[in-house]
């Protein structure tokens, strides 16, 4: 009875025990024995980093200086000053007024040129519509000028102006003394619409609108043309580009046949009245110039 109460007793120490006790004193001995060799793999990643760090910052300063030097050569180098100029595309401007209004000096370096600058020179010259600048390295600035393009004559002020197809006022020269007069309200709107006008006329027939001298435009309901040395009432002016289309060529019908009409009769002074015109319906008016004698 003893013996079995013993057995048991020690069974039960035994269970008491803490389990893997053997296991954890050996696993501790292993964690020991590897701690100098995970030291030793994380002094050699640290190394590793730093030298990766140093190689990156290295290679980062000799581009910097490489960079800095290239830079340098370009801003100081005689090669990149400018030497030239080339000017396309302009009709009535010299080129010397071309440059003088760029105010591009020579000598200057290419590089450092500010080509919004040289472009705001020329929004103040209202003959030049469109400017574009370019540089042709190593040392030629390239400058394509697109002037407006002049359709008649009016006197603001006192002061003889050319007006293109947007109505845009600008300084007269010889090219526009042919074009005809026009007595109008010198509004940008009110340019626009006889510019129309003129446009479609001179599509419609060259030859008779080079005889156009003058254009009465001050009521745009009663459009006055001279054409050599007749008088037309032309009648009102539409502001509907088809309906332009359509009238002018209608009216220059007209006219054409009438003036045939008259030289053939050789009347050649007059004027003539095309405002009572209507479609195929209505009259054209005639009345002959009367000599001072």
């Amino acid at each position: 009875m003893k013996n079995s109460f013993r057995k048991l007793h020690r069974q039960r120490r035994k269970k008491r025990k803490r389990p893997g006790f053997k296991e954890n004193r050996k696993s501790w001995n292993h964690e020991v024995s590897l701690r100098p060799k995970i030291k030793r793999q994380h002094v050699k990643r640290v190394i590793k980093i730093i030298k990766g760090i140093s190689v990156s910052l290295s290679f980062l300063v000799a581009l910097a200086f490489f960079i800095h030097s290239s830079l340098n050569f370009l801003l100081t180098s005689k090669s990149f000053q400018i030497k030239g100029f080339r000017v396309l595309g302009n009709k009535v401007l010299s080129e010397e007024e071309i440059l003088k209004i760029a105010a591009i000096p020579k000598g200057k370096n290419i590089f450092k040129l500010n080509l919004r600058q040289v472009k705001e020179n020329f929004s103040f010259i209202s003959r030049v519509k469109n400017v574009k600048i370019k540089k042709r390295y190593p040392d030629c600035i390239e400058l394509s000028i697109e002037e407006r393009k002049a359709l008649g004559r009016v006197v603001k002020r006192g002061r003889p102006l050319a007006f293109d197809q947007q109505g845009v006022l600008f300084e007269i020269r010889d090219e526009a003394s042919s074009l005809p007069l026009v007595l109008v309200e010198c509004t940008r709107p009110v340019l626009e619409k006889v510019a129309e006008f003129l446009i479609t006329l001179r599509k419609i027939d060259p030859a008779l609108y080079s005889q156009l001298k003058s254009i009465d435009a001050r009521s745009l309901k009663n459009l006055k043309l001279k054409i050599g040395n007749m008088e037309v009432d032309w009648g009102r002016l539409p502001s509907v580009k088809e309906e332009v289309l359509e009238r002018t060529k209608r009216n220059f019908a007209y006219l054409k046949l009438v003036l045939e009409d008259l030289r053939a009769r050789s009347l050649k002074g007059g004027s003539l009245s095309l405002q009572f015109l209507d479609g195929e319906k209505g009259r054209i008016i005639f009345r002959r110039k009367v000599s001072d004698g």
